[in-house]
């Protein structure tokens, strides 16, 4: 676990070794059944067959650095999100609606398509590495920079629903400086 920026409560985890060996798949599913719809470019992976492992992962990962999260049963569904050339619309959003802790996995990097977040009038951009999840609350306003060129950019989301808020979880003074 690595701190990205402390008063934004981002960090990310580094899952290169653990996404190794199902990496092929997971790119080949997210480019298969990329879709184009007039709202947003992100869909759900349909019966993607890593869901259960990408979940696990992500919820083992929280667990050692949150404070003590209860899980409201749900269908964990992952979210891709791909942009190139061809289709690269977003827009600024969070996650209050849909998640307690908010998690993107990305599959696949392009320079200068990092993403973008805010909190009140603090602002804050990071690019991020290929299979780097990156963690932080519902609330936390973020935009992703598309790629320009023919190059994809995959990331993957994941949504935790926790009985806790997203203050609570994220509450600074269970951190440590790691």
């Amino acid at each position: 676990m690595k701190w990205i920026y402390k008063p934004f409560h981002l960090f990310s985890f580094n899952f290169e070794k653990e996404v190794k060996p199902i990496y092929p798949e997971l790119y080949q599913e997210a480019v298969e059944q990329r879709t184009f719809l007039e709202e947003a470019n992100s869909f759900p992976l349909k019966s993607s067959t890593h869901g259960d492992f990408l979940y696990k992962l992500f919820i083992s990962s929280c667990r050692k650095f949150l404070k003590t999260f209860s899980l409201i049963p749900q269908n964990y569904k992952v979210w891709c999100h791909i942009s190139d050339k061809t289709f690269s619309r977003t827009s600024w959003h969070n996650h209050i609606p849909t998640s307690t802790i908010n998690g993107v996995l990305y599959l696949k990097t392009v320079p200068k398509a990092g993403i973008e977040f805010e909190l009140g009038n603090a602002s804050f951009y990071y690019e991020p590495a290929s299979c780097e999840c990156i963690v932080f609350p519902n609330y936390l306003d973020h935009c992703p920079r598309t790629s320009k060129t023919e190059e994809k950019k995959i990331s993957l989301n994941l949504e935790l629903r926790c009985k806790e808020s997203a203050k609570m979880i994220f509450k600074p003074d269970n951190y440590s400086d790691f």
